[in-house]
């Protein structure tokens, strides 16, 4: 997760965010048991166009993974 924080995603290459991305999408569906249902960056490239608001909830999705637990939560790991 070191190396997620560490990207430097507002520099990178358009090409680059769309394949981080895709692996956030094919590994979200792998670990919910599911199939992605996109195979390629560009198909990420045509969500992002067709759903304005998905790039917002992408960079919640990635906020919310890399910022530490609340003091009082529990972890969910036993």
């Amino acid at each position: 997760m070191d190396e997620v924080i560490s990207l430097d995603l507002p520099n990178m290459k358009l090409s680059d965010v769309l394949t981080f991305i895709l692996v956030g999408f094919v590994e979200g569906a792998r670990k919910a048991g599911e199939e992605c249902k996109v195979s390629t960056a560009e198909e990420v490239g045509d969500l992002l166009d067709d759903d304005p608001g998905l790039m917002g909830k992408i960079m919640e999705a990635l906020s919310e993974m890399t910022k530490a637990p609340d003091s009082g939560e529990k972890s969910k790991k036993k």
